[in-house]
Protein backbone atom coordinates (compact mmCIF):
# COMPACT_ATOMS: atom_id res chain seq x y z
CA UNK A 1 0.00 0.00 0.00
CA UNK A 2 2.83 2.63 0.92
CA UNK A 3 3.43 2.15 -3.25
CA UNK A 4 0.34 4.11 -3.36
CA UNK A 5 -0.58 6.13 -0.66
CA UNK A 6 2.07 8.03 1.14
CA UNK A 7 3.21 11.12 2.93
CA UNK A 8 6.06 12.29 3.95
CA UNK A 9 4.21 13.52 7.48
CA UNK A 10 3.72 9.70 8.75
CA UNK A 11 5.21 6.85 9.02
CA UNK A 12 4.06 3.11 9.69
CA UNK A 13 5.53 0.24 10.56
CA UNK A 14 4.27 -3.53 10.57
CA UNK A 15 4.40 -5.96 13.19
CA UNK A 16 4.95 -9.82 12.01
CA UNK A 17 1.13 -10.48 12.02
CA UNK A 18 0.48 -7.25 9.76
CA UNK A 19 -1.05 -4.85 12.23
CA UNK A 20 0.38 -1.49 11.70
CA UNK A 21 2.70 0.07 14.76
CA UNK A 22 1.93 3.39 15.50
CA UNK A 23 5.23 5.21 16.71
CA UNK A 24 4.72 8.13 19.55
CA UNK A 25 6.86 10.75 17.24
CA UNK A 26 3.68 10.86 14.72
CA UNK A 27 1.41 10.68 17.48
CA UNK A 28 3.16 14.37 18.40
CA UNK A 29 3.52 15.31 15.14
CA UNK A 30 -0.37 14.45 13.51
CA UNK A 31 -1.70 17.17 16.02
CA UNK A 32 -5.65 17.40 17.47
CA UNK A 33 -8.30 14.83 17.75
CA UNK A 34 -11.15 14.90 14.75
CA UNK A 35 -13.91 14.23 16.74
CA UNK A 36 -17.06 14.57 14.53
CA UNK A 37 -15.13 11.75 12.24
CA UNK A 38 -15.88 7.79 13.03
CA UNK A 39 -13.96 4.67 11.71
CA UNK A 40 -15.39 2.82 9.73
CA UNK A 41 -14.17 -0.41 10.83
CA UNK A 42 -14.00 0.05 14.99
CA UNK A 43 -16.58 3.01 15.04
CA UNK A 44 -14.20 5.06 17.16
CA UNK A 45 -13.55 8.59 16.57
CA UNK A 46 -10.00 8.93 17.26
CA UNK A 47 -8.72 10.01 14.20
CA UNK A 48 -6.22 12.08 12.86
CA UNK A 49 -5.24 13.63 10.04
CA UNK A 50 -2.11 12.32 8.43
CA UNK A 51 -1.55 13.97 4.49
CA UNK A 52 -3.06 12.97 1.18
CA UNK A 53 -3.10 10.70 -1.35
CA UNK A 54 -3.37 10.68 -5.11
CA UNK A 55 -6.49 8.72 -6.68
CA UNK A 56 -6.19 9.52 -10.28
CA UNK A 57 -5.46 13.55 -10.77
CA UNK A 58 -7.49 14.29 -7.31
CA UNK A 59 -6.08 14.83 -3.96
CA UNK A 60 -7.92 12.54 -1.03
CA UNK A 61 -7.25 13.14 2.44
CA UNK A 62 -5.60 10.77 4.76
CA UNK A 63 -6.74 9.74 8.49
CA UNK A 64 -4.70 7.63 11.00
CA UNK A 65 -7.27 5.31 13.68
CA UNK A 66 -5.50 5.25 16.72
CA UNK A 67 -8.13 2.70 17.99
CA UNK A 68 -7.51 0.06 15.42
CA UNK A 69 -4.00 1.41 13.70
CA UNK A 70 -5.96 1.62 10.60
CA UNK A 71 -4.78 4.26 7.61
CA UNK A 72 -7.98 5.50 6.29
CA UNK A 73 -8.77 7.53 3.08
CA UNK A 74 -11.39 9.66 3.27
CA UNK A 75 -14.09 7.61 1.48
CA UNK A 76 -13.67 4.93 4.66
CA UNK A 77 -14.66 7.73 7.32
CA UNK A 78 -18.07 8.33 8.44
CA UNK A 79 -18.90 11.94 8.78
CA UNK A 80 -21.41 12.92 11.51
CA UNK A 81 -23.72 15.54 10.52
CA UNK A 82 -24.64 18.60 12.48
CA UNK A 83 -28.03 19.27 13.54
CA UNK A 84 -30.46 21.38 12.02
CA UNK A 85 -32.09 22.75 15.03
CA UNK A 86 -29.24 23.05 17.87
CA UNK A 87 -26.25 23.03 15.71
CA UNK A 88 -24.57 19.76 18.23
CA UNK A 89 -22.73 16.67 16.47
CA UNK A 90 -24.96 14.01 16.03
CA UNK A 91 -24.11 10.62 17.55
CA UNK A 92 -24.81 7.06 15.84
CA UNK A 93 -28.10 5.92 16.81
CA UNK A 94 -27.84 2.37 14.88
CA UNK A 95 -26.94 0.51 12.24
CA UNK A 96 -29.51 -0.45 9.26
CA UNK A 97 -30.24 -2.71 7.50
CA UNK A 98 -28.25 -3.76 4.16
CA UNK A 99 -30.24 -3.10 0.71
CA UNK A 100 -28.94 -3.60 -2.65
CA UNK A 101 -27.18 0.12 -3.04
CA UNK A 102 -25.37 0.63 -0.03
CA UNK A 103 -23.63 -1.73 2.49
CA UNK A 104 -25.75 -0.19 5.16
CA UNK A 105 -27.52 3.12 6.25
CA UNK A 106 -26.75 4.99 8.95
CA UNK A 107 -29.06 6.60 11.60
CA UNK A 108 -27.84 9.95 13.43
CA UNK A 109 -29.30 10.97 16.23
CA UNK A 110 -29.07 13.87 18.32
CA UNK A 111 -28.41 13.64 21.80
CA UNK A 112 -30.36 17.61 23.01
CA UNK A 113 -33.42 17.51 20.97
CA UNK A 114 -33.76 14.16 19.50
CA UNK A 115 -33.76 15.28 15.95
CA UNK A 116 -32.93 12.07 13.93
CA UNK A 117 -31.35 11.91 10.10
CA UNK A 118 -30.33 9.03 7.85
CA UNK A 119 -27.51 8.46 5.65
CA UNK A 120 -27.74 5.85 2.62
CA UNK A 121 -31.35 6.36 3.03
CA UNK A 122 -32.72 4.07 0.15
CA UNK A 123 -35.88 6.94 -0.40
CA UNK A 124 -33.57 10.36 -1.01
CA UNK A 125 -31.57 8.47 -3.19
CA UNK A 126 -34.77 6.69 -5.53
CA UNK A 127 -36.11 10.77 -5.34
CA UNK A 128 -33.52 11.93 -6.85
CA UNK A 129 -32.72 9.37 -9.57
CA UNK A 130 -36.17 9.14 -10.08
CA UNK A 131 -37.30 10.01 -14.17
CA UNK A 132 -39.56 12.72 -14.78
CA UNK A 133 -42.95 11.40 -15.63
CA UNK A 134 -44.48 12.35 -18.64
CA UNK A 135 -47.53 13.09 -18.16
CA UNK A 136 -46.99 15.88 -15.20
CA UNK A 137 -43.59 16.29 -15.23
CA UNK A 138 -43.35 15.04 -11.51
CA UNK A 139 -40.17 12.93 -10.01
CA UNK A 140 -41.92 10.32 -7.98
CA UNK A 141 -42.13 7.44 -10.24
CA UNK A 142 -41.43 4.28 -8.92
CA UNK A 143 -40.29 1.13 -9.94
CA UNK A 144 -43.57 -1.45 -10.01
CA UNK A 145 -41.44 -4.82 -11.86
CA UNK A 146 -40.76 -6.11 -15.15
CA UNK A 147 -39.53 -2.62 -16.70
CA UNK A 148 -42.66 -0.53 -15.49
CA UNK A 149 -42.65 2.61 -13.90
CA UNK A 150 -45.67 4.05 -12.13
CA UNK A 151 -45.74 7.81 -11.01
CA UNK A 152 -47.76 8.56 -7.84
CA UNK A 153 -49.06 11.67 -8.28
CA UNK A 154 -50.71 10.66 -11.21
CA UNK A 155 -51.02 7.24 -11.61
CA UNK A 156 -49.43 6.99 -15.11
CA UNK A 157 -48.04 3.95 -15.43
CA UNK A 158 -45.05 3.56 -19.09
CA UNK A 159 -42.23 1.05 -20.07
CA UNK A 160 -38.73 1.42 -20.59
CA UNK A 161 -37.60 3.97 -21.94
CA UNK A 162 -39.86 6.26 -19.94
CA UNK A 163 -40.71 8.32 -23.57
CA UNK A 164 -38.44 8.92 -26.59
CA UNK A 165 -39.64 12.53 -27.18
CA UNK A 166 -37.29 13.45 -30.10
CA UNK A 167 -38.00 10.86 -32.65
CA UNK A 168 -39.94 13.45 -34.38
CA UNK A 169 -36.66 16.05 -34.65
CA UNK A 170 -34.95 13.50 -36.96
CA UNK A 171 -34.71 14.61 -40.96
CA UNK A 172 -36.26 11.61 -42.81
CA UNK A 173 -34.37 10.93 -46.48
CA UNK A 174 -35.90 12.89 -48.87
CA UNK A 175 -36.57 10.90 -51.48
CA UNK A 176 -39.75 8.38 -51.58
CA UNK A 177 -40.80 6.37 -53.95
CA UNK A 178 -44.49 5.04 -53.87
CA UNK A 179 -45.51 2.07 -53.07
CA UNK A 180 -48.65 0.84 -55.12
CA UNK A 181 -48.24 -2.84 -55.85
CA UNK A 182 -49.92 -3.99 -52.17
CA UNK A 183 -49.36 -7.88 -53.27
CA UNK A 184 -47.00 -10.00 -51.75
CA UNK A 185 -43.90 -10.35 -53.90
CA UNK A 186 -43.67 -13.62 -52.00
CA UNK A 187 -47.12 -15.34 -53.64
CA UNK A 188 -46.70 -14.19 -57.19
CA UNK A 189 -45.66 -16.57 -59.82
CA UNK A 190 -41.42 -16.36 -60.70
CA UNK A 191 -41.93 -14.84 -64.28
CA UNK A 192 -44.65 -12.32 -62.83
CA UNK A 193 -42.13 -11.67 -60.21
CA UNK A 194 -38.76 -10.82 -62.33
CA UNK A 195 -40.80 -8.63 -64.17
CA UNK A 196 -41.98 -6.29 -62.10
CA UNK A 197 -38.72 -6.36 -60.46
CA UNK A 198 -36.34 -5.60 -63.56
CA UNK A 199 -38.81 -4.50 -66.73
CA UNK A 200 -37.15 -6.22 -68.63
CA UNK A 201 -38.67 -7.78 -71.86
CA UNK A 202 -37.66 -11.46 -72.04
CA UNK A 203 -39.41 -11.80 -68.72
CA UNK A 204 -42.29 -9.07 -69.41
CA UNK A 205 -43.13 -11.94 -72.18
CA UNK A 206 -43.10 -14.62 -70.15
CA UNK A 207 -45.57 -13.04 -67.69
CA UNK A 208 -47.76 -12.42 -70.21
CA UNK A 209 -48.61 -15.60 -71.01
CA UNK A 210 -49.06 -16.75 -66.93
CA UNK A 211 -53.02 -18.02 -66.75
CA UNK A 212 -52.63 -19.28 -63.24
CA UNK A 213 -54.06 -17.50 -59.93
CA UNK A 214 -52.94 -14.06 -58.98
CA UNK A 215 -53.59 -11.96 -55.37
CA UNK A 216 -55.14 -8.00 -56.26
CA UNK A 217 -52.32 -5.98 -56.71
CA UNK A 218 -54.59 -3.20 -54.88
CA UNK A 219 -55.45 -4.30 -51.74
CA UNK A 220 -52.85 -7.49 -51.56
CA UNK A 221 -56.71 -9.85 -51.01
CA UNK A 222 -55.54 -13.49 -52.67
CA UNK A 223 -59.21 -14.45 -53.39
CA UNK A 224 -61.24 -13.60 -56.46
CA UNK A 225 -62.23 -15.36 -59.36
CA UNK A 226 -60.70 -15.35 -63.29
CA UNK A 227 -62.79 -14.11 -66.49
CA UNK A 228 -62.07 -14.79 -70.07
CA UNK A 229 -62.43 -11.33 -71.97
CA UNK A 230 -60.28 -10.31 -74.43
CA UNK A 231 -56.70 -12.01 -75.17
CA UNK A 232 -55.72 -11.66 -71.76
CA UNK A 233 -56.66 -13.34 -68.35
CA UNK A 234 -58.89 -11.07 -66.60
CA UNK A 235 -59.16 -11.34 -62.74
CA UNK A 236 -61.54 -9.62 -60.37
CA UNK A 237 -61.08 -9.44 -56.44
CA UNK A 238 -63.96 -10.38 -54.70
CA UNK A 239 -62.60 -7.72 -51.51
CA UNK A 240 -62.18 -4.32 -53.08
CA UNK A 241 -64.42 -5.13 -56.77
CA UNK A 242 -61.33 -4.07 -58.96
CA UNK A 243 -60.25 -5.68 -61.94
CA UNK A 244 -56.66 -6.63 -62.94
CA UNK A 245 -54.78 -8.30 -65.26
CA UNK A 246 -50.92 -9.02 -65.61
CA UNK A 247 -50.01 -6.23 -67.32
CA UNK A 248 -51.49 -3.99 -64.23
CA UNK A 249 -48.84 -5.45 -62.39
CA UNK A 250 -46.29 -4.56 -65.07
CA UNK A 251 -47.66 -1.24 -64.97
CA UNK A 252 -47.92 -0.57 -61.17
CA UNK A 253 -43.97 -1.57 -61.08
CA UNK A 254 -42.80 0.72 -64.06
CA UNK A 255 -45.22 3.65 -62.03
CA UNK A 256 -43.09 2.84 -58.94
CA UNK A 257 -39.82 3.22 -60.75
CA UNK A 258 -40.20 6.89 -61.94
CA UNK A 259 -37.41 9.39 -61.07
CA UNK A 260 -38.81 11.23 -57.89
CA UNK A 261 -39.40 15.35 -58.29
CA UNK A 262 -36.20 17.15 -57.89
CA UNK A 263 -38.74 19.58 -55.58
CA UNK A 264 -40.96 17.85 -53.83
CA UNK A 265 -38.47 14.79 -53.90
CA UNK A 266 -41.42 12.11 -54.46
CA UNK A 267 -42.31 9.98 -57.55
CA UNK A 268 -46.24 9.24 -56.56
CA UNK A 269 -47.75 12.18 -58.80
CA UNK A 270 -44.96 12.08 -61.65
CA UNK A 271 -46.22 11.19 -65.04
CA UNK A 272 -44.35 10.67 -68.60
CA UNK A 273 -44.12 13.53 -70.63
CA UNK A 274 -42.55 12.38 -74.42
CA UNK A 275 -38.90 12.39 -75.30
CA UNK A 276 -36.90 15.53 -76.48
CA UNK A 277 -34.97 16.16 -79.69
CA UNK A 278 -31.81 13.85 -78.15
CA UNK A 279 -34.34 11.08 -76.77
CA UNK A 280 -34.12 11.69 -73.41
CA UNK A 281 -37.09 10.86 -71.35
CA UNK A 282 -39.01 13.95 -69.88
CA UNK A 283 -41.31 13.88 -66.95
CA UNK A 284 -44.10 16.16 -65.24
CA UNK A 285 -45.15 15.99 -61.46
CA UNK A 286 -48.31 16.95 -61.55
CA UNK A 287 -48.19 17.94 -57.46
CA UNK A 288 -45.66 20.78 -57.92
CA UNK A 289 -45.60 21.16 -61.57
CA UNK A 290 -42.17 20.91 -62.12
CA UNK A 291 -41.08 19.67 -65.39
CA UNK A 292 -37.59 17.28 -65.56
CA UNK A 293 -35.69 14.75 -67.44
CA UNK A 294 -33.75 11.64 -66.29
CA UNK A 295 -30.38 13.45 -66.28
CA UNK A 296 -32.31 16.57 -63.76
CA UNK A 297 -34.50 14.11 -61.15
CA UNK A 298 -33.67 14.19 -58.09
CA UNK A 299 -32.35 10.31 -57.25
CA UNK A 300 -29.18 11.66 -60.15
CA UNK A 301 -25.55 11.89 -59.72
CA UNK A 302 -26.01 15.72 -60.49
CA UNK A 303 -22.74 16.71 -62.91
CA UNK A 304 -21.65 19.04 -60.42
CA UNK A 305 -21.15 16.50 -57.31
CA UNK A 306 -17.44 15.87 -58.18
CA UNK A 307 -17.07 20.06 -57.68
CA UNK A 308 -18.76 19.62 -54.39
CA UNK A 309 -16.92 17.21 -52.90
CA UNK A 310 -13.63 19.07 -54.63
CA UNK A 311 -14.83 21.95 -52.78
CA UNK A 312 -15.71 20.61 -49.43
CA UNK A 313 -12.23 18.89 -48.99
CA UNK A 314 -9.81 20.98 -50.41
CA UNK A 315 -10.75 24.18 -48.81
CA UNK A 316 -10.71 26.17 -52.52
CA UNK A 317 -13.37 29.28 -52.31
CA UNK A 318 -16.52 29.13 -54.38
CA UNK A 319 -15.24 31.60 -57.43
CA UNK A 320 -11.93 29.87 -57.78
CA UNK A 321 -13.11 26.99 -58.08
CA UNK A 322 -16.28 28.11 -60.54
CA UNK A 323 -13.31 29.60 -62.54
CA UNK A 324 -11.03 26.83 -63.03
CA UNK A 325 -14.45 24.29 -63.30
CA UNK A 326 -16.04 26.54 -65.49
CA UNK A 327 -19.22 26.36 -63.92
CA UNK A 328 -22.48 28.46 -62.59
CA UNK A 329 -21.39 29.54 -58.62
CA UNK A 330 -25.24 28.92 -58.24
CA UNK A 331 -25.32 25.21 -59.67
CA UNK A 332 -22.11 24.61 -57.23
CA UNK A 333 -24.09 25.58 -54.35
CA UNK A 334 -27.26 23.73 -55.10
CA UNK A 335 -25.16 20.58 -55.63
CA UNK A 336 -23.74 21.11 -52.20
CA UNK A 337 -27.14 20.86 -51.21
CA UNK A 338 -28.14 18.13 -52.53
CA UNK A 339 -25.42 16.17 -52.06
CA UNK A 340 -26.19 17.44 -48.06
CA UNK A 341 -29.69 15.94 -48.31
CA UNK A 342 -28.48 12.49 -49.95
CA UNK A 343 -25.62 12.34 -47.12
CA UNK A 344 -27.95 12.78 -44.44
CA UNK A 345 -29.93 9.64 -45.32
CA UNK A 346 -27.07 7.41 -45.68
CA UNK A 347 -27.06 4.08 -44.05
CA UNK A 348 -24.12 2.13 -42.73
CA UNK A 349 -24.51 -1.80 -43.03
CA UNK A 350 -22.25 -3.04 -41.21
CA UNK A 351 -22.65 -2.69 -37.65
CA UNK A 352 -19.30 -2.93 -35.72
CA UNK A 353 -19.14 -3.54 -31.83
CA UNK A 354 -19.15 -2.29 -29.41
CA UNK A 355 -20.91 0.91 -30.33
CA UNK A 356 -19.19 3.58 -28.66
CA UNK A 357 -20.12 7.11 -29.81
CA UNK A 358 -18.14 10.39 -29.53
CA UNK A 359 -19.18 13.92 -29.15
CA UNK A 360 -17.66 17.44 -29.57
CA UNK A 361 -18.54 20.99 -30.81
CA UNK A 362 -16.77 23.81 -31.91
CA UNK A 363 -17.10 27.31 -32.88
CA UNK A 364 -18.31 28.48 -36.45
CA UNK A 365 -19.11 32.09 -37.36
CA UNK A 366 -22.01 32.17 -39.80
CA UNK A 367 -22.62 35.45 -41.36
CA UNK A 368 -20.72 37.50 -38.54
CA UNK A 369 -22.35 35.67 -35.20
CA UNK A 370 -20.74 33.00 -33.17
CA UNK A 371 -22.20 29.17 -33.81
CA UNK A 372 -21.80 26.00 -33.23
CA UNK A 373 -20.87 23.24 -35.17
CA UNK A 374 -21.44 19.20 -34.61
CA UNK A 375 -19.20 15.84 -35.23
CA UNK A 376 -20.31 12.74 -33.78
CA UNK A 377 -17.57 10.07 -34.17
CA UNK A 378 -18.03 6.36 -34.04
CA UNK A 379 -15.33 5.12 -32.07
CA UNK A 380 -14.50 1.34 -33.65
CA UNK A 381 -14.95 2.32 -37.32
CA UNK A 382 -14.14 6.44 -37.35
CA UNK A 383 -17.02 6.51 -39.61
CA UNK A 384 -18.76 10.68 -38.94
CA UNK A 385 -21.96 9.18 -38.02
CA UNK A 386 -23.91 12.95 -37.63
CA UNK A 387 -22.60 16.12 -38.45
CA UNK A 388 -24.64 19.50 -38.61
CA UNK A 389 -24.72 22.84 -37.68
CA UNK A 390 -26.81 25.20 -34.94
CA UNK A 391 -27.64 28.42 -33.54
CA UNK A 392 -27.06 27.15 -30.22
CA UNK A 393 -25.59 24.49 -27.98
CA UNK A 394 -29.09 22.72 -27.05
CA UNK A 395 -30.01 19.11 -26.04
CA UNK A 396 -31.96 18.79 -29.01
CA UNK A 397 -29.20 19.42 -31.36
CA UNK A 398 -27.10 16.61 -29.22
CA UNK A 399 -30.11 14.48 -29.60
CA UNK A 400 -30.51 14.94 -33.55
CA UNK A 401 -26.97 12.87 -33.80
CA UNK A 402 -27.41 10.30 -31.11
CA UNK A 403 -30.55 9.01 -32.73
CA UNK A 404 -29.47 9.32 -36.06
CA UNK A 405 -26.78 6.84 -34.55
CA UNK A 406 -28.48 4.62 -32.86
CA UNK A 407 -30.41 3.97 -36.27
CA UNK A 408 -27.09 2.80 -37.65
CA UNK A 409 -25.49 1.38 -34.96
CA UNK A 410 -26.38 -0.69 -31.58
CA UNK A 411 -25.58 2.27 -29.19
CA UNK A 412 -24.27 1.20 -25.40
CA UNK A 413 -22.05 4.37 -24.51
CA UNK A 414 -21.39 8.12 -25.37
CA UNK A 415 -17.88 9.84 -24.75
CA UNK A 416 -18.54 13.93 -24.39
CA UNK A 417 -16.83 16.55 -22.32
CA UNK A 418 -18.48 18.37 -19.50
CA UNK A 419 -21.48 19.92 -21.86
CA UNK A 420 -24.46 20.16 -19.98
CA UNK A 421 -26.26 19.82 -23.53
CA UNK A 422 -24.99 16.01 -24.30
CA UNK A 423 -26.37 14.57 -20.64
CA UNK A 424 -29.88 15.96 -21.20
CA UNK A 425 -30.29 14.94 -24.39
CA UNK A 426 -29.18 11.30 -23.13
CA UNK A 427 -31.44 11.99 -20.02
CA UNK A 428 -34.62 12.66 -22.19
CA UNK A 429 -34.03 9.86 -24.58
CA UNK A 430 -32.82 6.86 -22.90
CA UNK A 431 -34.12 7.37 -19.00
CA UNK A 432 -34.29 6.13 -16.71
CA UNK A 433 -31.84 3.12 -18.44
CA UNK A 434 -28.80 5.50 -18.71
CA UNK A 435 -25.52 5.81 -16.26
CA UNK A 436 -23.55 9.09 -16.37
CA UNK A 437 -20.10 8.09 -15.48
CA UNK A 438 -17.69 11.12 -14.25
CA UNK A 439 -14.29 10.36 -15.51
CA UNK A 440 -11.68 12.47 -13.16
CA UNK A 441 -14.58 15.31 -12.71
CA UNK A 442 -17.72 16.39 -10.38
CA UNK A 443 -20.77 17.33 -12.01
CA UNK A 444 -21.23 20.71 -12.64
CA UNK A 445 -23.99 23.08 -10.90
CA UNK A 446 -26.07 22.66 -14.26
CA UNK A 447 -25.93 18.90 -14.45
CA UNK A 448 -29.36 17.61 -15.08
CA UNK A 449 -29.90 15.75 -11.85
CA UNK A 450 -29.58 15.83 -8.12
CA UNK A 451 -26.26 14.12 -6.49
CA UNK A 452 -26.35 15.32 -3.03
CA UNK A 453 -27.18 12.09 -1.76
CA UNK A 454 -26.76 9.97 -4.77
CA UNK A 455 -23.65 10.71 -5.56
CA UNK A 456 -21.24 7.13 -5.90
CA UNK A 457 -17.48 8.46 -5.93
CA UNK A 458 -15.21 5.74 -7.08
CA UNK A 459 -11.09 6.44 -5.84
CA UNK A 460 -8.88 4.18 -7.57
CA UNK A 461 -5.31 4.18 -5.58
CA UNK A 462 -3.82 1.28 -7.65
CA UNK A 463 -4.23 -1.85 -5.77
CA UNK A 464 -7.54 -1.12 -4.20
CA UNK A 465 -10.27 1.37 -4.82
CA UNK A 466 -12.88 3.26 -1.97
CA UNK A 467 -16.44 3.66 -2.96
CA UNK A 468 -18.42 6.24 -1.13
CA UNK A 469 -21.87 8.07 -1.39
CA UNK A 470 -22.51 11.56 -1.34
CA UNK A 471 -21.02 14.57 -2.73
CA UNK A 472 -18.59 15.04 0.51
CA UNK A 473 -17.92 11.22 0.37
CA UNK A 474 -20.54 11.14 3.74
CA UNK A 475 -21.15 7.40 3.78
CA UNK A 476 -18.98 5.13 2.85
CA UNK A 477 -19.44 2.08 0.79
CA UNK A 478 -16.03 -0.13 1.48
CA UNK A 479 -12.38 -0.96 0.10
CA UNK A 480 -12.52 -3.31 -2.99
CA UNK A 481 -9.76 -5.15 -5.12
CA UNK A 482 -8.82 -2.99 -8.21
CA UNK A 483 -5.33 -4.27 -9.46
CA UNK A 484 -6.41 -4.68 -13.41
CA UNK A 485 -8.79 -2.75 -15.66
CA UNK A 486 -11.04 -5.67 -15.48
CA UNK A 487 -12.00 -5.04 -11.80
CA UNK A 488 -12.58 -1.32 -12.18
CA UNK A 489 -15.19 -2.42 -14.99
CA UNK A 490 -16.50 -4.63 -12.17
CA UNK A 491 -16.94 -2.45 -9.93
CA UNK A 492 -18.75 0.73 -12.19
CA UNK A 493 -20.95 -2.30 -13.15
CA UNK A 494 -21.49 -3.41 -9.63
CA UNK A 495 -22.77 0.24 -9.39
CA UNK A 496 -24.74 0.91 -12.18
CA UNK A 497 -28.33 1.50 -11.59
CA UNK A 498 -31.42 3.55 -13.13
CA UNK A 499 -29.95 6.91 -13.51
CA UNK A 500 -26.64 6.19 -11.72
CA UNK A 501 -24.36 9.37 -11.67
CA UNK A 502 -21.01 7.55 -10.77
CA UNK A 503 -17.26 9.72 -10.35
CA UNK A 504 -14.06 7.38 -10.71
CA UNK A 505 -11.22 9.38 -10.20
CA UNK A 506 -8.08 7.10 -11.90
CA UNK A 507 -5.20 7.23 -13.98
CA UNK A 508 -6.37 4.28 -15.91
CA UNK A 509 -7.23 4.05 -19.68
CA UNK A 510 -10.66 4.76 -20.37
CA UNK A 511 -11.44 3.25 -23.95
CA UNK A 512 -10.15 0.03 -22.42
CA UNK A 513 -12.42 0.30 -19.55
CA UNK A 514 -15.10 1.11 -21.77
CA UNK A 515 -14.45 -1.73 -24.14
CA UNK A 516 -14.16 -4.48 -20.70
CA UNK A 517 -17.54 -2.91 -19.85
CA UNK A 518 -20.08 -3.48 -22.51
CA UNK A 519 -18.09 -6.96 -23.52
CA UNK A 520 -20.08 -9.43 -23.92
CA UNK A 521 -23.32 -7.20 -23.15
CA UNK A 522 -22.39 -7.35 -19.19
CA UNK A 523 -23.36 -3.85 -19.33
CA UNK A 524 -27.45 -4.61 -19.72
CA UNK A 525 -29.56 -2.78 -20.98
CA UNK A 526 -27.54 0.87 -19.83
CA UNK A 527 -26.48 3.52 -21.99
CA UNK A 528 -22.96 4.57 -20.06
CA UNK A 529 -22.23 8.11 -20.88
CA UNK A 530 -19.05 9.16 -19.94
CA UNK A 531 -18.79 12.89 -19.03
CA UNK A 532 -15.02 13.34 -19.42
CA UNK A 533 -12.13 15.75 -17.32
CA UNK A 534 -8.75 14.47 -17.91
CA UNK A 535 -7.86 11.59 -19.81
CA UNK A 536 -10.47 12.14 -22.32
CA UNK A 537 -10.46 9.72 -24.96
CA UNK A 538 -11.22 12.95 -27.15
CA UNK A 539 -8.49 13.06 -29.71
CA UNK A 540 -10.22 11.02 -32.62
CA UNK A 541 -13.02 13.76 -32.71
CA UNK A 542 -10.55 16.72 -31.90
CA UNK A 543 -8.27 15.76 -34.83
CA UNK A 544 -11.32 15.39 -37.47
CA UNK A 545 -12.53 19.04 -36.03
CA UNK A 546 -8.92 20.11 -36.69
CA UNK A 547 -9.17 19.34 -39.77
CA UNK A 548 -12.58 20.92 -40.60
CA UNK A 549 -11.78 24.25 -39.34
CA UNK A 550 -8.73 23.83 -41.21
CA UNK A 551 -10.60 23.93 -44.43
CA UNK A 552 -12.90 26.34 -43.18
CA UNK A 553 -9.88 29.03 -42.55
CA UNK A 554 -9.32 28.42 -46.32
CA UNK A 555 -12.07 30.38 -47.28
CA UNK A 556 -11.85 32.61 -45.12
CA UNK A 557 -13.71 30.47 -42.39
CA UNK A 558 -17.09 31.91 -42.61
CA UNK A 559 -20.87 31.40 -43.96
CA UNK A 560 -23.21 33.38 -45.15
CA UNK A 561 -26.13 31.71 -43.28
CA UNK A 562 -27.09 29.06 -41.96
CA UNK A 563 -28.24 26.59 -44.10
CA UNK A 564 -25.14 26.64 -46.28
CA UNK A 565 -22.79 25.83 -43.35
CA UNK A 566 -25.05 23.16 -42.37
CA UNK A 567 -24.42 21.83 -46.18
CA UNK A 568 -21.28 22.05 -46.03
CA UNK A 569 -20.54 20.36 -43.02
CA UNK A 570 -22.85 17.58 -44.12
CA UNK A 571 -20.73 17.28 -47.01
CA UNK A 572 -17.87 17.06 -45.36
CA UNK A 573 -18.80 14.11 -43.26
CA UNK A 574 -19.75 12.40 -46.77
CA UNK A 575 -16.45 12.93 -48.10
CA UNK A 576 -14.50 11.98 -44.68
CA UNK A 577 -16.45 9.00 -45.04
CA UNK A 578 -16.31 7.38 -48.97
CA UNK A 579 -12.91 9.42 -49.91
CA UNK A 580 -10.93 9.82 -46.97
CA UNK A 581 -7.72 7.93 -46.39
CA UNK A 582 -7.87 6.86 -42.71
CA UNK A 583 -4.70 6.93 -41.18
CA UNK A 584 -5.77 4.43 -38.65
CA UNK A 585 -6.64 1.97 -40.79
CA UNK A 586 -4.32 2.50 -43.72
CA UNK A 587 -7.24 2.16 -46.02
CA UNK A 588 -10.34 4.26 -46.64
CA UNK A 589 -13.33 4.10 -43.84
CA UNK A 590 -15.88 2.42 -46.66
Amino acid sequence: MSGYIGSKNASLDHEPGGKPVIHQRDIIFLGGLMSRLICLYCRGNNLRKIGRAIAGYTRVQLYLCTTCGRLLTEGEVIKRPTCPKCQKPMKINNFGRRNRLTDFTIQFKCSRCGYSKTLGSYENIRRERSPRCPRCGSKNMTKKGNGVYECKKCGLKTGLPVINRMSKYIKEPDVKYVKLIKANPDELPRELREAIKTLDEHWIRKALKYTGPLPCPYCGNPAGYKGWKGPLRRYKCESCGREFTVKTYIRLAEKEKRPPCPNCGSNEHVIKDGKDYKGVQKYFCKKCGRYFRETTAYDTHGQYWEAAVEYVSEGISVKRLCREKRISPNKLLKSVEELARRADGVVYNERRKPGILIIDDSKVYINGRQDYFWEFLDYKSRLKTYADASRGRGWRDVARGIITYAANFDLKAVFSDGLTANARALYHLYAPKVVFVHWNRMPSKDFPLKTEHSLIIIDDFGDFAVVSLGRGRKLPLGRFKCRTNLDLAELILRFSDDLAVIVVNTKRNLSKIAELLLDDNSGGDYVYHFICGKGYLKALVERAIRDVKRRVSWFDGRFSSLENSRCFFKVNAFYYNMFHHHETFGMQAI
